[in-house]
C-alpha cells in the first residue's frame, strides 16, 4: 500500500453525480438523501501519524471529525444515522485512498459503501462512491 501525500489538505466539493441513488441504495432516509446528494462539503484530510488519518467534514448541515486507522476497523456513529457504523481504510498500490463503511460488525469490504478517493491529472480529487451496483461521483478542488 502506497500512501499518497498529495491527498492530504483541504478540498471543496463543487459537483456531484448520482449521489442520491447511492444513498438510496444504502438505505438513507429521504431527507438525508436529498441533503447529502446536494451538499458541497469542505473536507480536510490530515495525516495524524503513520497509521492514522483525520477527516474533518464541514457543510451547511453538519460538521464532523473522524479518525481512521489505516488497515484497521474503527466504529462510530455518523450524523443522520441511528446506529454505529464500521469503517475500514486502506491505501492502494497506486496511491488511492479507500474507505469501506457498513453496519457495525459487518464485513464492510463486501456489504457496505466503498468510497475511493483518487487524484485526477488536473489536480482535483474524485470521490467514487459504490453501493452494490450503484455508483456516484463527487469532485473536489484543492483549497490550500
Amino acid at each position: 500500500m502506497q500512501e499518497n501525500q498529495q491527498m492530504f489538505g483541504v478540498w471543496k466539493a463543487y459537483k456531484s453525480e448520482n449521489m442520491a441513488a447511492v444513498l438510496e441504495k444504502a438505505g438513507a432516509p429521504w431527507m438525508a438523501r436529498k441533503m447529502g446528494a446536494n451538499a458541497t462539503p469542505t473536507v480536510t484530510l490530515t495525516r495524524v501519524d503513520d497509521k492514522q488519518i483525520k477527516m474533518t467534514t464541514k457543510s451547511a448541515i453538519f460538521s464532523m471529525d473522524q479518525i481512521f486507522v489505516v488497515g484497521e476497523i474503527v466504529e462510530f456513529k455518523p450524523p443522520f444515522q441511528n446506529e454505529s457504523q464500521t469503517f475500514l481504510t486502506e491505501w492502494t498500490d497506486d496511491g488511492r485512498l479507500i474507505f469501506f463503511q457498513g453496519p457495525a460488525g459487518s464485513d464492510v469490504k463486501n456489504t457496505g459503501i466503498k468510497q475511493i478517493r483518487s487524484l485526477e491529472p488536473n489536480g482535483e480529487m474524485l470521490v467514487t462512491s459504490i453501493q452494490g451496483d450503484v455508483t456516484g461521483y463527487r469532485w473536489f478542488k484543492r483549497e490550500n
